[in-house]
């Protein structure tokens, strides 16, 4: 009978665990309730983003330290760039998503 594979090299490396079906299951994720801005009525990340095509971001922004829309709104165009690497978007989706800013500051 063979061994089960190993991770790593060397004796005593620890199998594979998703092969055999006993992987770890990742904690859930709970992000602060929705609350709309009292200052300009903004709808939340969790209203806003799914309203624009980007409900798979929404995760993103909050672990990127993002709480509100107000956030957004205060970027400035040098700071894109980065934010764009940060949350992995693709070109379309930082040009897309800087419209609908622009949008919510008219």
């Amino acid at each position: 009978m063979q061994a089960p594979p190993s991770v790593g090299r060397g004796r005593g490396a620890a199998p594979i665990p998703q092969q055999y079906g006993y992987a770890p299951q990742p904690a859930p994720v709970h992000y602060p309730a929705p609350v709309r801005s009292p200052v300009r009525g903004l709808p939340s990340l969790e209203q806003w983003l799914p309203a624009i095509g980007f409900a798979d971001y929404v995760g993103a922004f909050y672990e990127n330290g993002f709480e509100s829309v107000e956030m957004l709104l205060e970027f400035a165009p040098q700071d894109w760039d980065e934010l764009a690497y940060a949350l992995q978007f693709p070109l379309g989706h930082k040009m897309k998503l800087r419209r609908e800013i622009e949008k919510l500051r008219m």
